[in-house]
This record gives structure tokens, sequence and C-alpha cells, in this order.
């Protein structure tokens, strides 16, 4: 085999693997731009939003983002607490914030002056925490790994853990909701879990609510709970007897993802993955009729202060609504022009090496025939 014909060989086995380089190179440019953000990574992915004042507290995967919506039509972002791993579920009382912040634990935030929050307090056992709820000195915060933690906050300097609730099995615990020493665990697989949490020390479970299965977001208003219950739709329950939750109403649209409820005796907020916002009248609990909707939002989480809809978006971080839907504000839009930018630069550098070879590869052959 002559010296020209080993070339030309090496030519062709160069210029494929140039080639299988570049489709790689730029599936990869194209998997960090769109795919990245829609599991966390990549672009601020919002999970969780509260409302207090004129300040709005936005949990996603780079930690928490605060906002001044005193004009609901420009709010402004003024502070940002950074955690690694991003955080999860939001809790607040008077000055003081609490963070389910994944890996970096449970944080103590006093948001006196939101503008500069400091962390007071901060509790890690090295699991990930992705929900809390707080009831006087106690935080209840609930671990991905072990369960239900009981934490003693008096000191947020010196926070100490007073009782685990193992959680054995079942499906993705994702949301807690106190009220009155009765805390409330969504269990994707097994439905509502109730417990008792009068005594901290030893709690204990009461029951699972028949026919909740896929519950995900929890929410209280007086004597009403609503459940997000994933592809399941939203499910109403009579709290009247606390410790006896009752079925009293549901709704279900086709397609759906139920993330996220908030509302009142009148009116219920829902954030739906998949097709946006919507709201429903439930004047008849028994009977729900959805009022409006909104489709340009992927929401994770919904909040009503009883004048606006505030979501946590997972592409606009934070969407700001009337209470008709209506758009106030279309949030904080992904940039993705340096990524796109950087596939145009991706596949011009990258193609001009083949195509080097390519025209040198065509050479030989002339040169050959």
């Amino acid at each position: 085999m002559n010296n020209q014909s080993i070339s030309t060989k090496r030519n062709r086995a160069l210029i494929g693997i140039y080639f299988l380089v570049l489709v790689i190179v730029i599936f990869l440019d194209i998997f960090v731009v769109f795919f990245l953000p829609q599991v966390g990574l990549g672009g601020h992915v919002a999970y969780h939003v509260i409302v207090q004042g004129d300040y709005a507290y936005i949990s996603d995967n780079e930690g928490v983002d605060i906002f001044n919506i005193a004009n609901p039509e420009n709010p402004t972002r003024i502070d940002e607490i950074r955690s690694p791993d991003g955080a999860f579920g939001l809790s607040i009382e008077d000055d003081y914030l609490f963070i389910a912040s994944d890996s970096d634990g449970f944080e103590i935030v006093d948001v006196s002056n939101p503008e500069e929050a400091l962390i007071l307090g901060t509790y890690n056992d090295g699991g990930s925490i992705v929900d809390v709820k707080v009831e006087g000195h106690f935080a209840f915060t609930l671990d991905v790994s072990t369960g239900l933690e009981i934490l003693n906050i008096t000191n947020p300097a010196e926070i100490t853990k007073i009782s685990t609730y193992y959680i054995n099995g079942g499906g993705i615990h994702r949301c807690l909701q106190n009220n009155q020493g009765i805390v409330y665990l969504a269990d994707t697989s097994n439905g509502l879990t109730v417990l008792n949490l009068t005594d901290p020390v030893s709690p204990t479970k009461l029951r699972t609510v028949p026919n909740t299965g896929g519950v995900i977001a929890v929410h209280l208003f007086e004597d009403l709970m609503f459940l997000g219950c994933h592809s399941n739709g939203i499910i109403i329950l009579d709290i009247s007897d606390p410790l006896f939750p009752q079925r009293i109403g549901s709704f279900t649209k086709s397609g759906g993802e139920a993330y996220g409820v908030a509302g009142n005796r009148t009116h219920l907020f829902v954030a739906d993955l998949q097709l946006g916002a919507f709201s429903l009248n439930i004047t008849e609990p028994s009977h729900p009729t959805e009022l409006a909707s909104c489709s340009h939002a992927v929401p994770h989480d919904v909040y009503f202060d009883g004048t606006n809809i505030y979501l946590a978006d997972q592409d606009r971080l934070l969407i700001i609504l009337d209470e008709h839907l209506e758009p106030l504000y279309t949030g904080f839009p992904r940039d993705i022009n340096l990524q796109l930018f950087l596939i145009g630069v991706t596949i011009v550098v990258g193609s001009s090496l083949p195509i080097y070879r390519f025209r040198k590869f065509l050479q030989l052959g002339q040169k050959e025939s």
C-alpha cells in the first residue's frame, strides 16, 4: 500500500472524527441552553414564593431572591441569599424568613430590612431540606432522606433538633403545612398524612386521608384545605376538625400538573406546570368552575395576597397577575443570547477544521488521478 493511499484513508478517518466531535459539541451546547434549566441548572428556576407587605421572597435553584413589589408592574430585585444547590420551601414570621435550603440545610434570616437580609443561624445534619413550617419556637423541616425533623429555634444561633419522624418508603415528600399542633405532610404516593405534633418530642401519625394520591402542595385558608395533586388535579378538604380532613370537592384539567395552590373561600388559584395558571370559583366547593387562565407561564408555585397573584415560574422567576389573571408583570426571561452566540461560534470554528481537511482530501484525490 503506497503512502498516498494511507494518507487518503487517514484523511477520511480524520474528517469522520471531526464531524462526530462537532455534532457532540453542538448537542452539548443545546443541552446546556435548553435542557439544564428545566432541571434546575443553567438559569433561574423558581420553586416557591411568599409575600409579606411590599416584598416577595422567591426560592430558586440559586438560593432566594428578594423583590420590592410596591409597584407590581415594575418589581425590583433588592437582595439575594445564595445557596450552592438552591433553595425550596420558605416560611415567614414577622421579621424572620425561614429557608429550606437543600444541602445547605435550614436557615433563619433576619429580613427586618429586606435590602440587607442577615443570616442569623443555620442547621445542617447532612441531609437535603426541601420544606419548612414554623410554629412558635419550633420549626418543622422536611428532609428527603430522613423525613420530618422538629427543631428548637428559640435561639437562632444555636438551633437544636428535638425529634425526627422517619418516613419509610412512599413517594416524594415535598410539602408541609402546620395547624395548631397538627402537621400535614404531602406524600405523592400514599396521600396526605396527618401527624400529631402537640408534643414535639414524640410526633405520631394519626392517619392518611383517602383518595389524595399525588399530593404535592398544601394550602390552608381558615377551615378549608386545598391540595395540588399533580396530574390528579385539585382536591378541596374541610378541616373544621383538623384531625379529620373531609373531602368536599375536586377539579381536574386534562394534561395538567397542579404544583401549587392558594386561595380563599370564593377563589382558588392554581399553578400548573403544563397548563400555566388558572383560577376557580369555589363558592360551592363541591362544584368548582373555571374562571380564567394564563397559559404564558410555567409555574411551580402560586401566592395570593388578596389582591394580586404571584407565580414562582420555571422560566421567568417571578410573574405577577391581577385577580383576573391579567398580567401585571411578565417576569425575568432567561437570557440565552450568550449561549446561542456560543453555539454559533462552535459551528463556525468547529466546521472550519474539517472543511480545511476536506479540501486537502480533494486536492490529494486530484493528484492521485
